[in-house]
């Protein structure tokens, strides 16, 4: 097990792989990969910190492994195809990444368009600028917060917020095509 636990932002860099049997990222934490990194975990990554995610990198595993987001965890994520299900996402296929529905932020932080994959989320904010666009109906049943300089498009999805849930609109949520809903 590798544990970040500084008080400083740490990174993983590199232009090959590294393989880490567990990862931790603890409360206070910030771990930053950098393009090149190309991080196998082969059973569990845990997040109780920050973890920032560019566009060109992709989280994979031996087969199967754990994205474990603890309730201070924020993944912060560049990726313009989204954060889980594809083999171009931040997190590639076949990892279990049940605790994002219940724990912690994901954050669409990239400086450009960005595709929020469709899934639950406990607390989702977008940050950067542009127009962030959902890949499908999706669910946040903690805080969706739209950042100053983004766009949320729910043009053509449904986004579902059960009570107790908020949203919070500092940018723009745009319902032009009238497709979108919010239940």
């Amino acid at each position: 097990t590798i544990n970040f636990n500084g008080s400083v932002s740490q990174t993983i860099g590199g232009s090959a792989s590294t393989t880490f049997n567990n990862l931790t990222v603890d409360t206070s934490s910030t771990v930053q990969l950098t393009v090149g990194a190309a991080p196998v975990i082969n059973r569990t990554i845990t997040i109780n910190g920050l973890l920032v995610m560019p566009d060109t990198i992709t989280v994979t595993n031996d087969g199967a492994a754990t994205v474990a987001l603890g309730a201070a965890g924020r993944i912060k994520t560049a990726d313009v195809d989204g954060i889980t299900s594809s083999a171009s996402t931040s997190f590639g296929l076949n990892f279990t990444t049940s605790s994002l529905d219940t724990s912690g932020t994901i954050e669409y932080g990239s400086y450009g368009a960005q595709t929020i994959t469709g899934r639950t989320y406990n607390n989702l904010t977008t940050s950067g600028n542009g127009i962030k666009t959902p890949g499908a109906s999706y669910t946040v049943n903690g805080a969706l917060t739209i950042g100053t300089g983004t766009t949320l498009d729910e043009a053509s999805r449904t986004l579902t917020m059960p009570d107790g849930s908020s949203l919070i609109v500092n940018g723009t949520l745009d319902f032009t095509a009238s497709f979108g809903a919010i239940q």
